[in-house]
C-alpha cells in the first residue's frame, strides 16, 4: 500500500523501552512535570498484594509514586470511582501513593496543581527513599 513503507519506519523509528501514554493530556502533564526536573515512566507495571498488576498512567516506581489522569467520561460514576478507590487503597498498602488529576485540571494546567504535584513527588520520594 501507499505509504505503508514510511509508516513501518516511523514505527520502528520510536523508542522501545518506553511505553506509551493512553492520552495527550497525559503527555501535557508529563512534559510539563519534566519541565519542574519530576521525571516520571508511563504505564509501569505495579503489582499489588491482592496479585493484580496495574498500570498508572505515570509513575517513579523506585519511589511508588504514580499519578491517574482521570477523564470523567471514563473515571466518572459510582462504580469506576469505586474501583479507583479500591486500586489506590491497594497502592497504598504496598508503601505507595497515587495522586488523581482530572484531564480538566490539565487543559488549565495551573502552576498551583503543577506545584502541588511536584511537592507530593518530592515529600513521597524522600520519605519512600529514607526507608528503604
Amino acid at each position: 500500500r501507499d505509504r505503508a513503507s514510511q509508516f513501518a519506519q516511523v514505527l520502528t523509528s520510536r523508542p522501545t523501552g518506553r511505553r506509551p501514554v493512553d492520552s495527550h493530556p497525559e503527555l501535557e502533564l508529563l512534559n510539563e512535570l519534566a519541565r519542574r526536573g519530576v521525571h516520571l515512566a508511563t504505564q509501569v507495571a505495579v503489582h499489588l498484594l491482592d496479585g493484580q498488576t496495574i498500570h498508572p498512567d505515570l509513575g517513579d516506581p523506585a519511589c511508588g509514586f504514580y499519578i491517574e489522569v482521570d477523564d470523567h467520561e471514563w473515571h466518572g460514576g459510582r462504580l469506576a470511582s469505586t474501583y479507583d478507590d479500591q486500586r489506590d487503597r491497594q497502592v497504598r498498602l504496598i508503601g505507595g501513593r497515587v495522586e488523581r488529576v482530572s484531564t480538566d485540571e490539565i487543559s488549565e494546567m495551573s502552576p498551583v496543581m503543577i506545584a502541588q504535584l511536584v511537592a507530593a513527588y518530592y515529600q513521597h520520594r524522600s520519605v519512600a527513599l529514607r526507608g528503604a
